[in-house]
């Protein structure tokens, strides 16, 4: 059984092929995974999520340089609150990472600010290039 702290999961499941000639079996395998909280737990299967409406993703160069990046992060964040209240959050009170903060409009800032994030978000990259390096 795994356990998620949080309501958005990406579960990754692996199967070693030794033989290449057995990969119909691997499939047979594969076929058979489940994915049942209910099964593990012996509770009743909880109803089904509602829809989510995803942001739509940035390009790849965009992620770096678009201050639309931080309305897409604070997107996510809403459902990455953790399913048990703890006594600090990193996103302030507990519990504050469920409620989404209001969306950065770019188009209102000033050429300042503007700069000052693009700035900052390029130097966020060139630290993570340099984290990579070391790892």
């Amino acid at each position: 059984m795994f356990r998620c702290e949080t309501e958005l999961a990406f579960p990754t499941y692996r199967t070693q092929l030794v033989d290449p000639a057995d990969i119909e079996n691997v499939k047979k395998v594969q076929a058979g995974y489940k994915r049942s909280r209910s099964r593990v737990s012996r509770q009743p299967a909880p109803k089904a999520a509602p829809a989510i409406d995803f942001a739509k993703p940035l390009a790849p160069a965009e992620e770096k340089t678009s201050p639309q990046f931080f309305n897409i992060l604070n997107f996510v964040l809403q459902f990455c609150r953790r399913s048990r209240p703890r006594k600090h959050s990193w996103r302030g009170s507990p519990g504050s990472a469920s409620v989404p903060a209001r969306p950065l409009n770019a188009s209102k800032l000033s050429p300042e600010m503007k700069t000052a994030i693009e700035q900052g978000m390029a130097d966020a990259w060139v630290a993570f290039a340099g984290l990579k390096k070391r790892f």
